[in-house]
């Protein structure tokens, strides 16, 4: 190098990525290493604009982990996230998977009156308003695996092609049965009773043995 050796660039590299965090610190520093060995090595204010540019892609990153929705959910999925209450469905904490919580959203939303959700309006909800985060991939996955109990219509959603779906009756039955079987777990956790066993048929002879 003719003004600053290998070495000097290098730290001074480091030193630029050193606030960083991963993996957005190796980002930086390869972006950096690879100018270096084209010959085009990065003067201090080129370095500050390389880790600015990463520093940037992080906080936009960020702000979509954090799910602002009232900022990026669109007019009609906000109007759904003001018209619940998450204390009246408690239920749903006991739900995990993508598919059961999809679904149990479905049915919430047709009954006040939205005959079907998008994955990213599912997404959205499940996470502003009941803190549950999963992706709208994770959905849209978990949706088309459910052919049995899902319906589905294309639609542009957003700008793009997407699809909105709905509870068929195989739907329903399957969601009403878990929500029945996790209010009788949570019926019994709380009286600390459990299901009596069967008895079985005996005829008076032996019940008097």
């Amino acid at each position: 190098m003719e003004e600053k050796t290998l070495k000097e660039r290098l730290e001074e590299a480091q030193e630029a990525v050193s606030n960083l965090e991963e993996p957005f610190k190796k980002m930086a520093f390869e972006k950096i290493l690879n100018s270096l060995f084209v010959q085009e090595a990065p003067q201090s204010n080129n370095i500050k604009k390389n880790v600015e540019q990463i520093q940037r892609v992080k906080k936009e990153k960020k702000t979509m982990t954090n799910g602002n929705s009232k900022k990026r959910v669109d007019e009609e999925t906000q109007e759904m996230i003001n018209q619940l209450n998450r204390t009246e469905h408690t239920i749903i904490k006991k739900m995990e998977k993508a598919l059961d919580l999809s679904m149990y959203l479905l049915k919430v939303m047709e009954e006040k009156g939205y005959k079907s959700l998008t994955p990213s309006q599912i997404a959205d909800i499940l996470s502003e308003v009941f803190k549950k985060k999963i992706s709208k991939a994770a959905v849209g996955m978990a949706l088309m695996k459910a052919d049995e109990y899902i319906d589905r219509d294309k639609t542009i959603f957003r700008g793009a092609i997407s699809y909105k779906y709905r509870l068929v009756d195989k739907g329903e039955d399957y969601i009403n049965s878990l929500i029945e079987t996790l209010e009788q777990e949570e019926f019994n956790n709380h009286t600390g009773s459990v299901a009596e066993e069967p008895k079985p048929n005996l005829s008076s002879e032996e019940l008097q043995e």
